[in-house]
């Protein structure tokens, strides 16, 4: 209960708040008040920058706070990374000696790591780690520390002698931590210290740490521990070497990853099978047909993409054979890449297909992979041919799929079906070229005479919102699902309304599909367009299988989560899960459909304009 209150207290420290709660101290009511006004009294920070001035003003402010609550002297000590100066290290590091609470420890512990000079960084070691290092919650504020960016005689002073601290080691999260830490340290010794680790921790999961944070470097070494570490007894292991050389390219290793395809597991023959596709291996299509039937569906989707990615004749009538043995997203992913590969979208069944085949097929000239812009127009133009449930034209053929839709600000513009959209379509007053204007709902006509043509259109949000419940209607008990619809906030389903944590996801039955309409319903246009955050958290599901992504515009706040970024984390987060993402946009620039594009056609999926 304590620590819990510690968490509790230094979460909102970080968050720039005060605290108007109970005291870690025991006072009366009065005395609470008191410290209430003296803790406001001396809240401002001072404005100034010199780092001397500030922290002449901090220790005055901490004198007057000597017998305030703990937790203002916590808000203050935080404070004294402002003033980065040897003379504030040593302040930091006698009130190590001269405090006895732990919380007050770790702001300490908090303010040096902020700093992080080479002093700073051996008080947290040598002061600071004895007195946290018995309590797995408080030694994670060391941890905390050396994750900042640290100067490079702190770093060389760390891998020299600090990190043989004993203490770092007692809590395997912490030390794993560190580890992680160390890996994006600018000091060339940290590939040493690291590949050390490697030849003599003992530890599975402290090895999978390791070879995970070193991905992406290229030292030989490193390369030639993997390599070794592929045949490890521990399958997480395995995987992690497996990736590692995946990441460098796996050219010499060939041999390694033709043994892998017939590992264990999963993981190691789907890398195994991407690295000898990415190799252009000679057998690499005889692999991919095989890995059709392999038992997981995750390495069965990749063989599907490896022979889209190859092409030819001889790669279509496997495809063919295999529609009626798959389910779910498996079967759509063939379905899609035959539809890639010959133009022609037959439906999820192998007898439609092998007759076309067989009457039509010499006839097809070329057989291969159509680019993600023109497969985007044929499906579109077969959009409303499908006879399954479909979202936006898009078969929903998954078992195990999650709807993301975009509710932010810019949702509330009307929305323009695209037969009728163009550049400059009367009615779009003082907005971009192609870009509708902000409308009120509920006062369509506040912009006068211009907005009579337009009263029949609906908002985007609105036509996003009976999309998606037509859907839900539509589809059939069993599966299953989960709704996140993102702005500035993200909501999920599961969590809101079925009040659970969303690690699973929810089966569709009368009662889920009742509460996931009303949560549709339930959305607003508002806030800002945090996509990143809601694909991140659809990837919290260890089930999900494919995502429909639905969105009007760029990704916002654009220098943390912007385009870019959004393909950079992704390619990370789904290089083993291979979840079919499918986009759907709402009157895009051009800029933004090439990035929906770009994502779908990534991540197995298709990029829809609507």
């Amino acid at each position: 209960m304590k620590s819990r209150f510690v968490l509790l207290v230094l979460a909102a420290l970080l968050a720039g708040g005060l605290f108007h709660g109970d005291g870690l101290c025991a006072q009366d009511g009065k005395e609470k008040e008191k410290d209430k006004d003296k803790g406001k009294a001396v809240a401002k920070k001072p404005r100034v920058s010199d780092p001397q001035e500030i922290l002449k003003l901090l220790q005055e402010r901490m004198k007057a706070l000597r017998s305030a609550s703990i937790e203002f002297r916590i808000t203050c000590i935080l404070e004294f990374a402002n003033a980065p100066c040897k003379e504030t290290v040593d302040y930091l590091t006698r009130l190590y000696s001269t405090e006895k609470n732990a919380g007050v420890h770790m702001a300490i512990t908090q303010a040096l790591g902020k700093i992080a000079s080479e002093g700073a960084i051996r008080s947290v070691i040598l002061k600071g780690l004895p007195l946290l290092a018995n309590n797995a919650f408080n030694i994670t504020a060391v941890a905390e520390a050396l994750e900042n960016r640290l100067e490079s005689r702190a770093e060389q002073w760390l891998l020299k002698s600090g990190l043989k601290a004993q203490g770092l080691r007692n809590s395997e999260p912490v030390w794993h931590r560190v580890l992680a830490a160390v890996a994006d340290f600018k000091n060339p010794q940290r590939i040493t210290f690291l590949g050390r680790e490697l030849l003599t921790n003992r530890s599975p999961k402290t090895l999978v740490v390791i070879l995970n944070a070193l991905e992406d470097t290229s030292d030989k070494k490193v390369i030639g521990i993997a390599g070794k570490m592929v045949n490890h007894k521990d399958p997480g292991v395995q995987v992690a070497a497996m990736s590692l050389l995946y990441s460098q390219g796996g050219s010499k290793q060939k041999k390694l990853f033709e043994k892998g395809i017939k590992n264990r597991a999963w993981q190691v023959r789907l890398l195994s099978l991407r690295t000898l596709a990415r190799l252009k291996h000679r057998k690499i299509t005889e692999y991919a047909i095989a890995a059709l039937n392999d038992p997981d569906p995750r390495v069965q989707v990749n063989a599907v993409r490896i022979l889209l990615d190859q092409g030819g004749r001889e790669v279509v009538l496997p495809l063919i054979r295999q529609i009626d043995k798959a389910s779910g997203r498996v079967k759509d992913d063939i379905v899609d890449a035959l539809t890639r590969l010959t133009g022609k979208d037959l439906g999820p069944s192998t007898f439609q297909w092998e007759g076309w085949w067989e009457q039509k097929g010499k006839t097809v000239k070329v057989v291969a992979r159509c680019s993600a812009e023109e497969f985007t127009k044929l499906k579109q133009k077969l959009a409303e041919d499908t006879r399954t449930v479909a979202y936006h034209g898009l078969r929903v053929l998954s078992d195990n799929f999650i709807f993301i839709f975009d509710s932010s600000e810019s949702m509330k513009e009307l929305y323009v079906p695209p037969e009728e959209r163009k550049e400059n379509l009367a009615g779009r007053v003082g907005g971009e070229p192609g870009r509708t204007v902000v409308v009120d709902p509920e006062n369509p006509n506040g912009n006068g005479g211009a907005q009579v043509q337009k009263q029949a259109l609906q908002s985007k949000l609105l036509v996003a919102q009976k999309n998606l419940k037509k859907v839900l209607t539509g589809l059939k008990n069993g599966k299953k699902f989960d709704i996140i619809i993102f702005e500035s906030i993200i909501t999920d389903f599961i969590r809101a309304k079925l009040e659970k944590t969303p690690d699973r996801l929810a089966l569709l039955n009368v009662q889920s599909r009742q509460k996931a309409l009303a949560f549709v319903d339930q959305a607003k246009a508002q806030g800002q367009t945090y996509m990143l955050r809601a694909l991140e958290t659809a990837f919290e599901n260890e089930e999900v299988d494919t995502i429909y992504l639905l969105s009007d515009g760029a990704p916002t706040p654009p220098e943390r989560a912007g385009m870019t970024v959004i393909l950079e984390r992704m390619r990370k987060l789904n290089r083993l899960r291979s979840v079919k993402v499918n986009t759907i946009g709402f009157d895009l620039k051009e800029k933004e459909k090439e990035f929906l594009r770009t994502l779908a056609d990534e991540h197995f999926g298709v990029f829809i304009e609507r």
